[in-house]
């Protein structure tokens, strides 16, 4: 088994993966308990719970686009595989190439996206990832990454407006139940909480300490006072149309990124594979045939480590 760990804006996910198949997967806050020595401790004690005794860890590998992060998370995958964790960078061999890209490298997880992408679905494919913010990553006829768009993420444009507007609420983008009639896989429930809660970036869950009492978009998961959103492409109240405008959005904008990228390839019809933590609220509201892939990162981090390493050795 191999450790692979992915550090975004928002989120790092650490996982178990052996020949492509995701043994586990652990997300945690990336500012949170990560940066100090006390919290790595107790997540490196619940991260252990998750591997199964008498497993082989053949190593780690890390991908991360917040810089903080990178030494702390090397000293966590140290601790639970017993030796150096791979970094991406250019430095290792990341079996895909950019030369129309001009100045700095593509961010190190948009690379193995297009590179799983490309070597689970042939090329060309496009590749959306759906997180702190909203990535496009194409792969040409060669198998060269062509280059692509970064563009605001869901929960960053549901923030944008709360923030600099006077009165829109502060929503949280979470899954929940089904809810009836929805074209949609998941509901969305919209909560105001009290004075000394607020939310935690990962699933929804409350914590205690806010300063001010905050309406927020969470998991449905308990009993609440919620206001389900139903899934119509017109919003009865403020929450459904932020949502509306930054869900359905997303997609109308995917869609149309999608048919532009056609266009200019002369293409009639490219792969699009859809990643990321928020990819299965947007994919149901796409029209463009849509491969649903939650894991590729993760994946493609795992094939990236065994192109680095002689896990004979």
């Amino acid at each position: 088994m191999v450790i692979v760990a992915d550090a975004g804006n928002t989120n790092v996910v650490i996982a178990g993966i052996e020949k492509g198949n995701v043994l586990f997967v652990r997300r945690l806050e990336t500012h949170g308990e990560l940066l100090n020595d006390q919290g790595q401790e107790g997540l490196a004690a619940m991260l252990m719970t998750s591997i199964s005794s008498g497993i082989n860890i053949e190593g780690s590998i890390l991908s991360s686009v917040v810089p903080e992060c990178i030494a702390p998370l090397s000293r966590l995958l140290r601790e639970l595989s017993g030796r150096e964790p791979l970094i991406c960078g250019p430095e290792l061999d990341m079996g895909i190439s950019y030369p129309s890209y001009k100045g700095n490298p593509p961010g190190m997880d948009r690379l193995v996206d297009s590179l799983m992408a490309r070597e689970g679905y042939g090329a060309p494919v496009m590749v959306f990832d759906l997180g702190s913010c909203t990535t496009m990553s194409a792969v040409d006829s060669e198998g060269h990454f062509a280059g692509g768009s970064i563009s605001c993420g869901v929960q960053m444009m549901l923030d944008a407006m709360s923030e600099k507007t006077a009165v829109l609420p502060k929503l949280y983008a979470g899954k929940g139940k089904p809810a009836d009639n929805s074209p949609m896989s998941e509901s969305i429930s919209v909560r105001h909480v009290s004075a000394n809660e607020q939310t935690c970036p990962a699933g929804g869950s409350l914590c205690q300490n806010s300063e001010r009492q905050k309406p927020t978009l969470i998991d449905e998961e308990e009993n609440s006072p919620s206001l389900i959103y139903k899934g119509s492409v017109l919003g009865t109240n403020a929450a459904s149309c932020m949502f509306n405008g930054a869900i359905i959005g997303t997609a109308a904008m995917i869609d149309g990124l999608a048919a532009r990228l056609e266009e200019e390839w002369r293409q009639d019809e490219i792969p699009l594979v859809l990643t990321g933590g928020f990819s299965s609220l947007v994919k149901d509201w796409m029209r463009h045939p849509v491969i649903h892939d939650p894991f590729l990162l993760l994946k493609g981090l795992e094939y990236v480590f065994r192109r680095n390493c002689d896990c004979s050795a």
